[in-house]
């Protein structure tokens, strides 16, 4: 599970099952949490929920839908027949409709530069995976499929099962604990402190008696 880095920028690239992990956390790591909100592709966990109280007001009362974040769909621009039946321009339009139509306008570039601005880290996200990647994994990059569906299609692919992930950590730990090489100090703590992490987060039992 050692991490793929490009000598230059000191990237992980994505390659297969061993450096799932540490890539799919740099990539987290780069986005706002109301994006990753949007494209993560781990299955949303259900909310725990306390029973209401007999005789209370939400007894009964159907439980309120998850709230659910999407992107802005791009505005539609105004039409000039919109406001005028037949008109085919802005000098055809009479002027208290002209007046309308300037409104209408107005409020459209508002929406338009807001969704712009909206657009913008997705997009910044799309090139980063792309460029983090593995040629072959590139084959998974529909253009028309949107940056969730790309990494649910690296996630089925590519990510590990927890009992593969264990085995790995394990044997990297115990690696580690055999001995510290001063002349590789700066690696031995980068690899320690990934392994640490992955311990603490899947909660591994046999590496925390070990400890």
């Amino acid at each position: 599970m050692s991490s793929s880095k490009t000598p230059s920028d000191g990237k992980t690239i994505l390659r297969g099952p061993d450096n799932w992990e540490a890539w799919f956390r740099e990539l987290q790591g780069t986005v706002t949490p109301e994006i990753w909100e949007l494209i993560d592709p781990s299955p949303a966990e259900a909310v725990a929920v306390s029973p209401p109280v007999e005789g209370s007001e939400s007894e009964g009362a159907p439980e309120a839908p998850a709230p659910t974040l999407k992107l802005r769909k791009r505005p539609k621009e105004p039409r000039f027949d919109s406001v005028q039946r037949g008109a085919a321009n802005y000098m055809a339009l009479f002027i208290a409709n002209m007046k309308i139509f300037d409104r209408l306008f107005k409020m459209y570039k508002v929406q338009f530069k807001v969704y712009k601005e909206e657009q913008k880290e997705p997009a910044v996200v799309r090139t980063k995976i792309q460029e983090t990647v593995s040629s072959g994994k590139r084959l998974h990059f529909k253009s028309n499929l949107i940056v969730k569906e790309w990494l649910l299609r690296l996630q089925k692919d590519t990510k590990p099962k927890k009992g593969y992930i264990k085995a790995k950590v394990i044997k990297r730990y115990r690696k580690l604990c055999e001995g510290f090489k001063p002349q590789r100090a700066i690696q031995w703590i980068d690899e320690w402190e990934e392994v640490i992490s992955l311990i603490i987060d899947y909660n591994f039992p046999e590496v925390h008696r070990e400890r």
